[in-house]
Order: C-alpha cells, then sequence, then structure tokens
C-alpha cells in the first residue's frame, strides 16, 4: 500500500493544511498571494501557447476555401464594376436631361452654408452649434446634413 515516505509526506501535507487554515485573514491573503505568484509564469505560457494555436489553425486555411473565396469576391467585384458603370451612365443621362430641359439641380429645401463652431460635450453626436443664426434665416432645431446629403444631427 503506502510506503514511508509515503505517509511522511501526507502528514507533512495534513500538518501545513492545518497552520494555513489557523492563520489570521491577512496573513493568509498574503500567503495565497505568494503562492499564486508563482503560477503566474504557467498562466501565462499557457495563455500564449493558446493564443500561437488559435493563429496557427487560423492561418491553415484549405486552398480549395481560399480558392473558392477568391472566385466570388471576383464575381463580387464585377458587379460592383458594373453597377458603377450603370451609375455613371445614370449620371451623364441625369445631366445630359437636365441640359436638354434647361433644368438646375434642385433640392427639396433651402440650404445655408454654415461652419460647424461647438459640439454639445453630452450629445455631440447629435447637438451641435454654428456660425449662422435667426438672422442669417436658420432656426434652432434646424435639421444639419453633410455635402453628401446626409443627417448629421439639429441646430442648438
Amino acid at each position: 500500500m503506502l510506503k514511508k515516505p509515503h505517509y511522511a509526506a501526507l502528514g507533512v501535507v495534513v500538518l501545513l493544511t492545518l497552520v494555513l487554515l489557523k492563520l489570521p485573514s491577512g496573513t493568509a491573503t498574503r500567503l495565497k498571494l505568494a503562492i499564486s505568484g508563482l503560477f503566474l509564469p504557467l498562466f501565462g505560457l499557457a495563455g500564449s501557447t493558446q493564443q500561437l494555436a488559435g493563429k496557427a489553425g487560423n492561418t491553415l486555411v484549405p486552398r480549395r476555401d481560399l480558392v473558392q473565396q477568391i472566385e466570388q469576391l471576383q464575381k463580387e467585384n464585377q458587379q460592383l464594376r458594373f453597377q458603377v458603370l450603370q451609375a455613371n451612365a445614370t449620371a451623364q443621362e441625369n445631366a445630359r436631361l437636365r441640359q436638354y430641359f434647361n433644368l438646375s439641380h434642385q433640392l427639396p429645401w433651402k440650404l445655408k452654408l454654415a461652419r460647424v463652431v461647438a459640439r454639445d460635450p453630452a450629445n455631440w453626436w447629435r447637438t451641435i452649434k454654428i456660425e449662422a443664426g435667426t438672422r442669417d434665416g436658420v432656426a434652432t432645431n434646424s435639421p444639419v446634413i453633410t455635402a453628401a446629403g446626409v443627417l448629421v444631427g439639429r441646430v442648438a
């Protein structure tokens, strides 16, 4: 069964366990921190090994999958090029028709150009202050748009 050295080791472990249980809480805490500090390098090694294995797994992709992704991206690229050509043709036709019928480019709003001078720190993405005011025909809570026509926020 157990040999004498095993009995001695078991006795030492039981004795250390009893001593640790009887220590004051502050001392026990410091001792736990010291013991856990001995295992930190092992935890770091285990974590870096897992990261390395994950990166290696990501780099090893079957050639068949890569070829399939390339073909899919080439098809998507071809479709996007066709859409750009269609958009350009539509824009040219639109410009030609405007010129033919002598129409200017019209927007549904009366626009006023103004520079942003401040943003509200609590609502910086929704409220801005501009250099134009009521004397310039701009009312509070007027919508603000960018050159691309994207709604940015409201005037404070």
